[in-house]
């Protein structure tokens, strides 16, 4: 059985189609890019308190030569619990910094990665090679996502057809989140394009029964865990896949060829941890940090649409257990008043998976797209779902294929943690080729004049849309007064930058760039005394746009344009008004 046949290469047509499935990906991308460009979306990783500037610090470090360094950040969340634990364990002794940090080394564990640590090594090479500077890793993002786009078309055609490969592809190529988390120091377009790797090579391995098919499956699911641990019961499940695809002989080869592929990706953090004292397998998903994300989604005050969820209960929890796994989950599951509780929570995740929306966690995708419009014209969750609930009927054969099985396990994961957006951007990748299979079959029926059959598959994807697209919670405001404020300082920051290195054009451009961003309850604001009826969000920001508004004074006055100067100065002591009578009323 290892010598099947392989799948038969592409039709001529079907290659040149591809092609210009890549090209138009690589557009979409690079307009994108261009766009982003001077505007604040792109540095976010300088913005402190956030995974990417800790991905970026750790980066830097190990491409200086400390291979075995494992930072610890120390957020004010961070601070808030072991400030907590503190005061619960230790009344009335004393409390700073040092002393949080040190209840954190505590509960992570000495040596041990706080955040899985494939990311920060694939960043540091990149740092190694060109220097810490933004485009080439954005630029080897964007390349994975054009992998991804391949990799989709590879799917797509081993379970269906050219045809379903190429429109897969396709609707790939313009997935808006993906494009959005590629311009980003986030580890989520490398874990989707892993998680893909590990489906396609699943898919081959299945459908060829060739032993390098297993092997790769194993090496890339363990490549995904080495990424984000989360992606554990995925790469598990698809190795074990073996079991009930292959038979005899070749199913007890397969499995042992897929879990050895798995070990070898996984041996270089067994090396580090081994030589360090650690435990093979150790991380901080399996201590502190994994200990917070079990409160923080399974207590009873737990958000489901919260990208990253903290509950009030982790303080008291932490001091009773010392951040231990299984005694914190009890005790986070103590919170609740009955189990009926807890289920209206896990039911209240899977509504939140499938949301159309797209939640905040480090950084914004609308505030992405108010510094990309082009993006805006990309495919979104909320139309990918119901294409893909829609094939998923369609497709009989298909339904346990090694997507759906990504797509499970992804939704098992968010259950157990939390729905952040980048965690989804795996399972909606591989809900692709699902979308794909809708799209054409449908079209082979309506022409086949077979429309009534399509009654129950529509039924489903109505149902999915409405899932996606329903108010099951208040949809709030897209871009959050945190996301301006904080978009706004590192775009003066280098607006400043740039001015201080004599380029005046640059630094121009960039406030112009945030200017754009103003949103119109400021942009708007009327002169006129009176009561101002604006939402909190907006108040929150109007500070950090009279500072821009400022900035602009000086940069009109030097071009010779005194009456733009003084519309921008007029327009920031308003916005600046507005600030202080908010902070007055707080």
């Amino acid at each position: 059985m290892d010598e099947a046949a392989a799948l038969p290469a592409p039709r001529a047509r079907t290659r040149l189609l591809l092609a210009a499935v890549l090209a138009l990906a690589a557009a979409f991308r690079l307009a994108a890019y261009l766009e982003a460009r001077d505007g604040s979306i792109l540095y976010f990783h300088r913005a402190a308190d956030t995974d990417m500037n800790f991905f970026d610090g750790w980066a830097r470090q190990i491409a200086a030569g400390d291979l075995m360094a494992a930072p610890r950040p120390y957020h004010p969340w961070h601070d808030r619990v072991a400030r907590e634990v503190h005061a619960l364990t230790a009344p009335g002794q004393p409390y700073d910094e040092a002393t949080g940090r040190a209840l954190w080394e505590h509960w992570l564990g000495a040596r041990t990665f706080y955040q899985d640590p494939l990311y920060a090594f694939l960043l540091a090479g990149l740092y190694r090679l060109f220097g810490p500077r933004l485009p080439p890793v954005l630029a080897a993002q964007a390349g994975l996502g054009l992998l991804g786009v391949l990799l989709t078309f590879v799917v797509a055609r081993s379970l269906w057809d050219d045809t379903v490969g190429v429109v897969a592809a396709a609707l790939v190529a313009v997935y808006a989140p993906l494009v959005f988390y590629e311009l980003v120091l986030l580890r989520g377009a490398l874990q989707a394009f892993l998680v893909l790797t590990a489906v396609a090579a699943a898919t081959l391995a299945q459908r060829t029964e060739r032993r390098r098919w297993w092997l790769a499956t194993g090496l890339c699911g363990g490549l995904a865990v080495l990424c984000h641990a989360v992606t554990l019961p995925l790469a598990l499940v698809l190795c074990a896949s073996a079991l009930w695809t292959s038979t005899g002989r070749a199913r007890r080869a397969a499995l042992g060829i897929a879990a050895a592929g798995m070990l070898l990706a996984l041996s270089p953090l067994v090396a580090r941890n081994v030589a360090v004292g650690l435990p093979p397998l150790s991380s901080g998903t399996a201590h502190g940090y994994g200990a917070h994300n079990i409160v923080s989604s399974h207590a009873v005050d737990a958000s489901p649409r919260d990208g990253f969820p903290f509950s009030a209960y982790e303080g008291r929890i932490f001091a009773a257990t010392d951040a231990r796994l299984l005694p914190t989950l009890r005790a986070s599951l103590a919170t609740h008043p009955s189990v009926w509780s807890w289920l209206a929570l896990m039911g209240g995740k899977v509504l939140a998976f499938f949301d159309g929306w797209e939640n905040a966690d480090n950084v914004n995708f609308y505030y992405f797209l108010l510094q990309a419009p082009v993006a805006r014209l990309g495919l979104r969750f909320a139309a990918l779902l119901p294409l893909a609930a829609l094939g998923f009927v369609l497709s009989v054969r298909q339904r346990a294929a090694p997507p759906a099985l990504a797509v499970a396990c992804v939704l098992g994961s968010s259950l157990l943690f939390f729905t952040a957006s980048r965690v989804r951007l795996s399972a909606a990748l591989c809900l692709a080729p699902y979308a794909a299979a809708g799209l054409v079959e449908t079209w082979r029926r309506l022409r086949a004049g077979r429309a009534r059959t399509l009654a129950l598959p529509a039924l489903a994807g109505a149902l999915a849309g409405l899932v996606a697209l329903a108010p099951w919670w208040p949809r709030p405001q897209l871009v959050r007064g945190l996301d301006f404020r904080a978009g706004n300082a590192l775009g003066l920051a280098r607006a400043d930058f740039e001015r201080a290195r004599g380029r005046p054009q640059e630094a121009r451009r960039i406030l112009d760039a945030q200017l754009a961003t103003e949103p119109p309850a400021l942009r708007d604001l009327d002169p006129a005394p009176g009561p101002l009826l604006l939402p909190d969000w907006a108040v929150q920001a109007a500070g950090s746009f009279a500072d821009l508004h400022r900035a602009a004074v000086a940069e009109e006055l030097a071009a010779g344009r005194p009456a733009a100067a003084l519309a921008h100065a007029e327009h920031a002591r308003l916005l600046s008004a507005l600030a202080r009578r908010a902070e007055a009323g707080s």
